[in-house]
């Protein structure tokens, strides 16, 4: 029986074959008249045998033909029977079915100039065919990315998930359908998707939002759906409210469940309007906020508006017969594993101090068992004192101040939250402090959770320790005050424990050193103690050599334990142990020249 006749048209009114007036003569349409034996490319009918295609071997032989190809009018005439099939079976247009091909090769996120440079073409060639694009983004086939490229941000495509599986077995990729769905389960499918979206680093903010929107367009007769699509796109209240309605979803701890302007930037990352959008929700006057669905946070009495919650009408009146999952928190693993580093992945290792610093270091070890601190923090509380446990571990470089902490948290059973320094500090005026609160709230709330109390390390402490300036006039500095007095307040009310770990002490603000309870020197090894470094790393070695080495060569412990990695890289390489004349090169060649003369003071940067 003879297929019916099918006309398929490109989207954007062009025609491939003009894609290089260079290399082909200019057709006055393009279509592709399908059926069984003949195929009309540019109103010319031209007999081709009949061959059985799949939609793999058709996209294949596309491809064969596509590369450098230009675009030109030959190869659209070699590929017309290919084309034809899954432009039928996939109800595409030519340029959909081409794209599509060349994403499936490359299986990469792509760009208008990487498809030029496939193609051999100019760019607004391929450009010409933007509506084409845009229907395979419509098609739900294809997603935004995007790539930061000699310093602009260029818009790339990408396939959607599931669309390679679904063609491999030669079926006709179809979305998830939108339409139908409860509160309930529009919520779900909401977490579900910003879950993915959040783990991938090519997705693209707009893909969320268009996304978001047909959602809600598929679901318009619930409350929160046609509140969210009463707002123009541009003011980004429906991607805002559905992100503050992810949070809620996921997380029981309020702190959790409020957005900050800091997620609100790397939600929106690529966009150009975010700062404008920041500064109207810190103002008040961005529609999410004056039209009553989110409103600021309040601590003590006093309002936050960096910090933004859901408001009642929300949760009342637009989330009807909804209750939270907390995907996120009902044990808290998802959470936590993002925060705090697992104190049962800590290897075990044998540490050795000198004398003096090993009895501070038994004490600390001891208070923060879990049998002694509860106890002591107990008694601390009823004698009026704080109970929080602040930790200094000052001293040079690679003399075990970190690996005394991974220990200490190993041996008491503590999972460690590490403080990224780096990240906290922001350009924009007032983050850095935010984020320091946010540091804090989140130790909080993980000490609330767990069963046994984490640390909260700051490791490399020295920018954010130092001396407050005084009369402080530049901005710079008026900043550095700020966070250093956030910190201080911080540890004033602290209920946990705060190591920091810092080579530089001398330049200590008083204050700071006041709200340290411990404050441990790690002094560099003597002989004994090197000595013993020594045998205990580096299998194998005699107690004279040991003894040797540590008499000659003035090491922290991190420098010895470079020497043995190197000793175990030569072993590796040349299938023999180092002899301890190799051992001397390592240890020599470990002394740069440079330093010898060097004399660094030790003491914070003002």
């Amino acid at each position: 029986m003879k297929k019916k006749n099918t006309i398929i048209h490109s989207t954007s009114g062009s025609n491939p074959a003009t894609a290089d007036s260079n290399n082909s003569q200019t057709p006055q349409t393009l279509s592709l008249t399908m059926n069984d034996t003949t195929t009309t490319l540019t109103g010319n009918k031209t007999k081709s045998k009949k061959q059985t295609w799949t939609i793999v071997s058709a996209l294949d032989h596309v491809l064969d033909l596509a590369h450098d190809s230009r675009l030109c009018q030959k190869f659209w005439d070699d590929s017309k029977d290919a084309v034809t099939y899954l432009c039928s079976t996939l109800s595409m247009t030519p340029m959909q079915v081409l794209v599509l091909a060349v994403l499936i090769e490359r299986g990469h996120p792509m760009s208008y100039s990487d498809l030029c440079v496939y193609f051999d073409c100019r760019c607004l060639s391929v450009m010409m065919y933007a509506d084409d694009i845009e229907g395979l983004l419509e098609k739900r086939w294809v997603r935004r990315g995007s790539v930061y490229e000699f310093s602009s941000n260029c818009d790339t495509f990408l396939l959607e998930r599931g669309v390679v599986e679904s063609l491999s077995h030669n079926q006709v990729f179809v979305p998830e359908p939108l339409e139908g769905l409860t509160t309930q389960s529009l919520v779900k499918r909401i977490v579900k998707r910003l879950d993915k979206s959040f783990d991938d680093e090519n997705n693209d903010f707009r893909n969320d939002e268009c996304w978001l929107t047909e959602l809600c367009k598929a679901n318009a007769s619930l409350p929160l759906c046609a509140e969210a699509l009463s707002y123009p796109a541009g003011s980004h209240v429906l991607s805002l409210l559905m992100y503050a309605i992810y949070n809620h979803d996921k997380f029981t701890d309020t702190a959790l469940q409020e957005v900050h302007y800091n997620e609100i930037r790397q939600f929106f990352k690529n966009s150009t309007d975010t700062d404008e959008m920041c500064q109207a929700l810190t103002e008040g006057t961005h529609p999410i906020i004056s039209n009553g669905l989110l409103e600021p946070a309040f601590r003590d009495g006093l309002a936050e508006p960096e910090f933004l919650k859901l408001s009642q009408h929300v949760l009342d009146d637009l989330l009807v017969g909804y209750e939270p999952s907390r995907s996120g928190c009902t044990t808290g693993e998802v959470e936590k594993s993002k925060l705090l580093t697992d104190y049962t992945t800590i290897t075990a290792k044998t540490m050795h101090y000198n004398a003096d610093d090993e009895v501070q270091i038994a004490q600390v070890r001891q208070l923060l068992s879990q049998d002694r601190l509860a106890d002591v923090q107990e008694r601390l509380e009823q004698q009026g004192m704080r109970k929080g446990i602040a930790c200094l571990f000052y001293g040079s470089p690679g003399t075990g101040k970190t690996e005394t902490v991974l220990q200490l948290a190993r041996l008491s059973g503590r999972d460690i939250m590490k403080v990224d320094i780096a990240s906290m500090r922001s350009k924009w005026v007032g983050e850095t402090e935010k984020n320091i609160k946010r540091v804090f709230r989140r130790y909080h709330y993980l000490c609330g959770t767990n069963e046994v109390m984490p640390i909260l390390l700051f490791n490399e402490a020295d920018a954010i320790f130092g001396q407050r300036i005084a009369n402080a006039q530049r901005s710079t500095d008026k900043m550095e005050n700020a966070m250093q007095n956030i910190i201080l307040e911080e540890m004033e009310k602290l209920e946990g424990i705060l190591i920091a770990t810092t080579n530089l002490t001398t330049n200590l603000d008083p204050a700071f050193e006041r709200r340290f309870l411990f404050k441990v020197e790690f002094h560099k090894p003597d002989v004994d103690v090197k000595s013993k470094l020594w045998q205990s790393m580096l299998n194998g070695i005699s107690d004279d050599d040991a003894l040797r080495l540590a008499a000659r060569y003035d090491f922290s412990g991190g420098q010895i334990e470079n020497i043995v990695r190197k000793c175990k890289i030569h072993q590796i390489l040349t299938g023999q142990e180092a002899t301890i004349g190799e051992i001397e090169t390592f240890c020599s060649n470990e002394l740069l020249s440079s330093n010898a003369d060097r004399r660094q003071s030790i003491g914070f940067r003002a």
